[in-house]
């Protein structure tokens, strides 16, 4: 029995201009596996894969503006992911597969911000903290992605003086090859990217961060992470009661015809 350990990914991603679209291949000969579509106007970008992939890429840019919703969000049953860059606060909405997924940025003026993941969660109940962040001040824009445990996962690779190449994404470790994990980073990756350039560029989002409010805006992915948790705890145990939870809010079997003969169990008698 082999025990290597999984080797680690390299995902090259391409930027269409005539498209302005993001295409990331498994490498530079190989068909699409993702894109990105990017929309300026609204800074959404719309993440999709399968079919979807090679009809956007055969599409004639001319035919829909590659700027209205229309094209955006067309062959939505291959979408799996969108995000939004916001104007003036400098965090990310972002979906995967329909879950929300906030990128929350946890420094106003650093490069560092957080998520809650469930592709690198040990615990299927309990999404995990993951923390995107700069590695170094010289490449602002090259970025780490740490674990819970401070442990690398996943690095973003830009190419500063590169046209239509426009960055590799790494993935390191035993979720380097798992579907879930490599969605994931690609959302949240791509999109801060695409934050950081619109940060960069522009004075608005540098107001929003100097007059945010810490604990309102920023370092909220713990208390969301936590939330989720016990909405997801609250769905097993009623899954696991039938539907229903005893009044002291233990699982098991329920006597339904019974069960309100307990509702003032506990109570504290006058």
């Amino acid at each position: 029995m082999s025990t290597d350990p999984t080797p680690d990914r390299t995902l090259f991603v391409d930027f269409s201009w005539r498209k302005y679209t993001c295409i990331i291949r498994e490498n530079e000969e190989s068909e699409p596996l993702y894109l990105q579509k990017w929309n300026g106007w609204t800074m959404k970008s719309t993440f999709k894969t399968g079919a979807a992939v090679t009809a956007a890429m055969q599409k004639d840019p001319d035919a829909v503006s590659i700027n209205s919703d229309a094209s955006t969000l067309a062959d939505d049953t291959d979408i799996i992911g969108t995000s939004r860059v916001r104007a003036v606060h400098i965090d990310i909405d972002a979906t995967h597969r329909g879950r929300a997924l906030r990128i929350s940025a946890a420094k106003k003026l650093m490069t560092r911000y957080n998520y809650a993941s469930l592709a690198y969660a040990t615990d299927p109940h309990k999404p995990a903290v993951m923390t995107w962040k700069a590695n170094s001040w010289v490449k602002c824009f090259d970025f780490d992605l740490l674990d819970e445990s401070g442990r690398l996962v996943a690095r973003f690779n830009p190419k500063y003086f590169g046209i239509k190449k426009f960055a590799s994404v790494e993935m390191f470790g035993p979720l380097a090859w798992d579907k879930q994990a490599t969605e994931e980073v690609l959302i949240t990756g791509l999109s801060m990217y695409m934050c950081m350039v619109y940060r960069s560029m522009s004075w608005v989002p540098l107001v929003g961060a100097i007059v945010a409010r810490p604990g309102k805006d920023y370092k909220v992915t713990e208390k969301e992470a936590h939330e989720e948790y016990e909405r997801n705890v609250e769905a097993a145990r009623m899954a696991q009661a039938g539907g229903h939870l005893k009044p002291d809010g233990s699982s098991g079997d329920v006597d339904h015809d019974k069960m309100w003969e307990h509702v003032n169990e506990g109570a504290i008698r006058r």
